[in-house]
């Protein structure tokens, strides 16, 4: 049961990375990139 939970969580994260990259591409303006990018790389 504890294993199954935690495979849906892993399933919905990366669901969410993919909406969230899906969303910047989206809305690839120049200010959206401008916050979007430095962003990306000092959370990684």
């Amino acid at each position: 049961m504890n294993k199954l939970k935690n495979q849906e969580g892993i399933i919905i994260c990366k669901l969410r990375i993919k909406f969230y990259i899906r969303w910047i591409v989206s809305r690839m303006n120049k200010k959206a990139a401008l916050l979007a990018f430095p962003w990306v790389y000092l959370t990684n």
